[in-house]
């Protein structure tokens, strides 16, 4: 399941500074590594990557933000529609290396560790 786009460089369409490299894993799962700031415009510039991922990954999706530096609610919307999504095909779902403010802005969105084991947020 190879489909990416242009890992290391903003998108020439909007110009926005975030990007994301969706690659195999061992598992059969999908790994995407989400990369730069993640606001409004780099919601619209990524969403369909991270919606095709979650459409056809054989297994659970993995969202690494090692990478990460920057992320507003619109940023976390899309992480929780990713999560939806996996949810509803009954694969799993995990965020890696996430910014702390990223736990703060999905708490009041309804998705906590506690809430569902399908969202599993290991800290930077």
């Amino acid at each position: 399941m190879e489909h990416s786009g242009d890992p290391g460089h903003p998108s020439e369409a909007t110009g926005v500074a975030v990007w994301c490299d969706a690659h195999d894993a061992a598992d059969g799962g999908c790994v995407v590594e989400v990369c730069g700031e993640l606001d409004n415009l780099g919601a619209l510039d990524i969403g369909s990557e991270l919606r095709w991922a979650a459409a056809h990954a054989a297994g659970r999706i993995e969202l690494d933000c090692s990478r990460l530096q920057f992320i507003d609610t619109a940023g976390a919307r899309l992480f929780a529609e990713i999560s939806r999504m996996a949810a509803e095909r009954g694969i799993g779902f995990a965020i890696t290396s996430a910014p702390a403010g990223l736990h703060r802005l999905l708490g009041p969105m309804g998705l906590s560790e506690t809430r569902t084991a399908a969202l599993r947020m290991q800290p930077r």
